[in-house]
C-alpha cells in the first residue's frame, strides 16, 4: 500500500489461537539451520528458547482437549407433512360393518329333509336330535358383538400400519450424519431439537397382521372326540440351557421426547475414530405444517474432550406422497 508515498507492504498478524501448528524454519539462513523455531517478542524476533517452546506446545496442545465434530443431513433435505389415512380406515370399517352384521333374528337351523321311510324316520329323528348342536349356535345379536370387536381391532391394526408406512417412508425419516477430524473422541453424544415436527412411534418388525375373522354366520359346529391326557407321562420341555441373553446385542435406541410440535432427540455416547463418519438411527418424523419449514439444532458433547459443537440446519415441508393403498395389501 502506499503510505506518504511509499510503498509499504503490511503484514497482518492474528493473535495466537489454541491450536495453532509450531512453525520451524524450512532451510538455512544465515547462522540459522532448518528446524529453528522463532518467537516473536515486543518489537523484535528472536530465536525461541525452551520456556519458550513449552509455551508454544502449551497452546498447541490445548486444541487437542477441543471437541470439533459436525452434524449433517443424511439424504435429501426434506420432511413431509403425515398422511391422512382416516378416511380410508373409516370406510374400510363401514362396509365390513354393512356387509358383516345380521339382522337380529334365531340362529339358522340344520335342515334334516323329509321322512320316507322307517330307517330314514330314525337318522332323522337322531339328527334332530343332534341338530342344535350342529348348527349355528351363536344369536344373531353375539355374532354381531363378534363382527364390531373383529372391526375394532381391525381399525388398530391399520392405525398402526399406518405408522409403519411412515417409518418406512423416506420423506418421514430424519437420519443425521455425524463426521469428525483427525482426532479421536470418546463417547460423543449429540442432542438434536427439531422445530416443527411431530414424531411417530411405529411398531418395528414385520407388517402388522389383521387379528382372527368370525366364523361366519350360519357355521356349523365341528364336533370332535376328548383327546386323551397324558400329562403324567411326558415331562414338560422347560427349554433350559437354549436361552439367550440379549442385553449384550440389544441396540441402544435414541431416547425421542415430544413437547407440542418440538422435538427433542438424544443419541447414545459414539466412539469416533479420526476421520470418523457415522449415519446415526434414523427416526420417524413428520413436518407439521407443510408451509413451514423445519429447523433442525444439534449439540454435541464428548466425555474426554472439552467444549461444545454446535449449528443448525433446516429442511424443507411437503405434502405426504405415501401410498395410502398399501393399508389394505
Amino acid at each position: 500500500m502506499d503510505h506518504e508515498g511509499v510503498k509499504v507492504l503490511v503484514v497482518t498478524v492474528d493473535p495466537p489461537r489454541a491450536g495453532d501448528p509450531i512453525h520451524t524454519l524450512r532451510k538455512r539462513l544465515r547462522n540459522f539451520e532448518p528446524g529453528v523455531v522463532f518467537t516473536r517478542l515486543p518489537g523484535q524476533t528472536v530465536q525461541a528458547s525452551p520456556a519458550h517452546i513449552e509455551m508454544l506446545e502449551r497452546r498447541l496442545l490445548t486444541s487437542a482437549n477441543q471437541l470439533d465434530v459436525a452434524v449433517g443431513i443424511h439424504g435429501e433435505p426434506v420432511l413431509e407433512v403425515a398422511a391422512n389415512g382416516e378416511p380410508i380406515i373409516e370406510r374400510w370399517a363401514a362396509a365390513q360393518l354393512k356387509e358383516r352384521i345380521r339382522p337380529l333374528s334365531e340362529p339358522p337351523r340344520l335342515v334334516t329333509g323329509e321322512r320316507s321311510s322307517a330307517a330314514s324316520s330314525s337318522v332323522a329323528d337322531m339328527l334332530a336330535g343332534i341338530a342344535p348342536f350342529l348348527g349355528e349356535r351363536r344369536t344373531s345379536e353375539r355374532y354381531n358383538n363378534e363382527v364390531r370387536h373383529y372391526v375394532s381391532a381391525c381399525q388398530e391394526v391399520l392405525g398402526k400400519r399406518l405408522k409403519q408406512l411412515h417409518a418406512r417412508h423416506p420423506g418421514s425419516r430424519l437420519q443425521l450424519v455425524l463426521t469428525n477430524t483427525d482426532r479421536p473422541f470418546a463417547a460423543v453424544e449429540v442432542t438434536i431439537k427439531v422445530e416443527g415436527a411431530r414424531h411417530v412411534e411405529a411398531e418395528e418388525g414385520a407388517w402388522v397382521a389383521f387379528p382372527k375373522e368370525p366364523d361366519p354366520w350360519g357355521s356349523q359346529t365341528v364336533l370332535t372326540p376328548p383327546v386323551p391326557s397324558f400329562g403324567d407321562m411326558v415331562t414338560p420341555y422347560s427349554g433350559a440351557g437354549l436361552a439367550v441373553n440379549l442385553e449384550g446385542v440389544r441396540r441402544s435406541l435414541p431416547r425421542v421426547r415430544q413437547v407440542r410440535e418440538d422435538v427433542t432427540i438424544l443419541y447414545s455416547p459414539i466412539d469416533l475414530r479420526p476421520h470418523a463418519r457415522r449415519v446415526l438411527e434414523a427416526i420417524t418424523l413428520t413436518a407439521a405444517d407443510a408451509d413451514q419449514p423445519v429447523r433442525v439444532s444439534w449439540t454435541s458433547t464428548g466425555s474426554n474432550v472439552n467444549g461444545v459443537c454446535q449449528g443448525r440446519v433446516t429442511l424443507a415441508s411437503r405434502p405426504s406422497s405415501i401410498d395410502l393403498s398399501q393399508l389394505l395389501a
